[in-house]
């Protein structure tokens, strides 16, 4: 049922809800009659008729006529307890409505149930996520299925969402813990809510609401280094959904926390999300400067054996790889790779022989899964690099490695092996493999959400871009045109305004053009290209590069350039993709082409 927290219940609702646990009452008058009764004596208030329904539930022996005898003995020991001066007034409904409480409280006398109620009461009564409530307590789902049946807690069942009454709330605030326990319990629910993070779905809103109130929570205990592994956590979920102001934010709650010593460690991952989202929005120079400032950080930890540092360092400095070859270095890029290459295997192969037996295997086994999902990341930026300096051959080996390494690790239905699938296809059309080309391509093109059973994802218009262009790679102009108008599409809606993506599709799509002899619409395309806001990265010159040769080669066919100066600007154009990217690189191929059907 979906959470409702109102505060009362008329009173035909109340004597409903009193009888919701047991069917066989509810069918009997005199039950009804008796139910509405003790309603009306706690005031119809929601959270006490709920638990009362709950003791009948536990109590599946007894009837309306033994929970009012319960109940009335029960207020009768409270006021003898009284002095006379107090209980004057005190037999009120709400005074019926405490004892309603405390009678349910009884029926839940095991740890877990109670203990799921306090982790509740932890964040003034949720909502929370159900898994993350469960973690948190340290209690099974069995736990969590008594404290709904008692009442005292209210479920959404589409969503799996618990949450407390205020009056719920009162009542737990009467039943305090030592201080050690709360801090204890703080601590545990911090540290579930991080644990579902890493494990739960991307998208899941209820996750988030879980690390806020576990960073609120965090950040008043004094745990800095929970707040900034939380904050961490959210930053590089926001970043992920393609959120980056959100990202930042959090990023600067986690680095504000690491300036207390116990989180210090945590800063060079920090600085590796900076640098992806310096990458993410093209910045790349300042990517590298992240990266760069991740890896000493890290490199520091390693060597203070700090837990984790090895792995955060590993992942540092793939990045770093991946950023200086985003900037044109690619030598230095290559290099980075290879080294990180040589370690992550190295590593593979201690942990393969070292494997444990027991209690520790699985925990072995889930840091082996994360060697070599690091390792398949590395072949894959190797193969990419070793692509743009054009090293077909040995880019191939290790892109079809790496794919083949990811699809063993994560199966073929992992949305992730979207990249690994264009990277090959990439591959594959510079070594002129034509033919098979479209089979990554239509992998990745499904992976990224192309059947629609799925979110689309950013690399879903680069699929389609690729497969417009093996469209008209074999002359098949039509499809061709139809892939790259849907690739525009979702490109304008799924990325930023200026993403270079958008740039290249037009780019591409202007070289359809030519080639159906439609160059009005082809030199459109290219002045689009060169009007983009590409900023000054290498591979937004490559891109204006080859802009600025195709609408010559446009231009000289329709008469406004002379021959000799079309072939001056192509020349031109060959000579800067050849000194920045290499010249056998695809690219600079695109421009070999239009000159040689320039002289012909």
């Amino acid at each position: 049922m979906p959470i409702e927290l109102k505060d009362k219940l008329s009173i035909r609702e109340a004597a409903g809800r009193l009888l919701a646990r047991r069917p066989d009452l509810a069918s009997q008058r005199p039950q009804r009659k008796r139910a509405r009764q003790i309603a009306d004596s706690v005031g119809m208030r929601t959270a006490p008729v709920d638990v009362l329904a709950g003791w009948l539930g536990s109590n599946a022996d007894m009837d309306v006529r033994d929970l009012e005898v319960a109940l009335e003995d029960r207020v009768q020991l409270r006021l003898a307890s009284l002095a006379p001066k107090d209980r004057i007034g005190a037999d009120r409904p709400s005074f019926r409505a405490r004892i309603a409480l405390d009678l349910g409280w009884e029926v839940l006398q095991a740890h877990g149930p109670r203990e799921v109620l306090r982790i509740l009461a932890l964040v003034d009564g949720g909502p929370l996520a159900r898994e993350v409530v469960t973690d948190a307590a340290d209690a099974g789902s069995t736990a969590v299925d008594d404290v709904i049946w008692s009442g005292f807690c209210r479920h959404d069942d589409a969503e799996e969402l618990l949450a407390l009454h205020g009056d719920i709330l009162e009542h737990l605030a009467s039943q305090q813990d030592p201080r050690p326990a709360q801090l204890d319990r703080s601590q545990r629910f911090a540290l579930a809510a991080r644990r579902h993070l890493a494990i739960g779905g991307l998208d899941d809103a209820r996750l988030d609401r879980a690390a806020e109130l576990a960073v609120d929570l965090a950040d008043r205990e004094g745990e800095h280094g929970l707040v900034a592994s939380l904050a961490h956590r959210m930053a590089e979920r926001m970043r992920r959904r393609g959120r980056p102001p959100e990202s930042r934010v959090w990023l600067d709650r986690a680095f504000a926390a690491t300036e207390q010593p116990p989180a210090r460690p945590l800063r060079g991952l920090l600085e590796v999300d900076r640098g992806l989202l310096a990458l993410h929005e093209g910045a790349t120079a300042d990517a590298v400067e992240h990266f760069e400032r991740a890896t000493e950080e890290l490199e520091l930890a390693d060597q203070d054996e700090r837990p984790g540092a090895a792995e955060a360092l590993e992942r540092a400095r793939l990045c770093l790889g991946e950023a200086l070859a985003a900037s044109g270095q690619l030598s230095r890029s290559e290099g980075e790779l290879q080294e990180v290459v040589r370690l992550l295997q190295k590593r593979c192969n201690e942990a393969l022989a070292d494997a444990p037996d027991g209690d520790d295997r699985a925990v072995h086994e889930q840091r082996l899964r994360g060697l070599r999902a690091s390792l398949a990341h590395a072949f894959r930026a190797l193969g990419w690099v070793l692509l743009m300096r054009g090293d077909i051959s040995g880019s191939l080996v290790r892109l079809h490695e790496a794919r083949e390494d990811w699809l063993d690790l994560a199966g073929a239905d992992d949305p992730d092996g979207a990249a690994f699938a264009l990277a090959l296809a990439g591959a594959l059309r510079a070594a002129g493999r034509f033919s098979e080309v479209e089979e990554p391509l239509e992998a990745a093109r499904v992976l990224s959400g192309g059947d629609m059973d799925r979110p689309a994802l950013p690399s879903l218009p680069v699929a389609l871009h690729d497969l417009g262009v093996a469209a008209g790679d074999r002359g098949d102009h039509a499809s061709a045109s139809t892939l790259l108008d849907e690739a525009m599409m979702l490109a304008s809606s799924l990325l930023e305004r200026q993403d270079p993506l958008l740039a290249r599709i037009h780019y591409t799509r202007g070289l359809l053009y030519l080639a159906e002899g439609e160059l009005g619409r082809a030199e459109s395309k290219f002045e689009t290209v060169l009007d983009w806001n590409l900023g000054p990265e290498d591979q937004a010159e490559a891109l204006r590069a080859l802009a600025r040769a195709a609408m010559a080669w446009t231009r000289s066919r329709e008469g406004a350039h002379r021959h000799h100066e079309a072939e001056r600007i192509l020349a031109e154009a060959e000579d800067s993709l050849a000194a920045s990217r290499g010249a056998a690189s695809i690219t600079a191929a695109h421009i070999r082409i239009l000159r040689e059907s320039l002289a012909g």
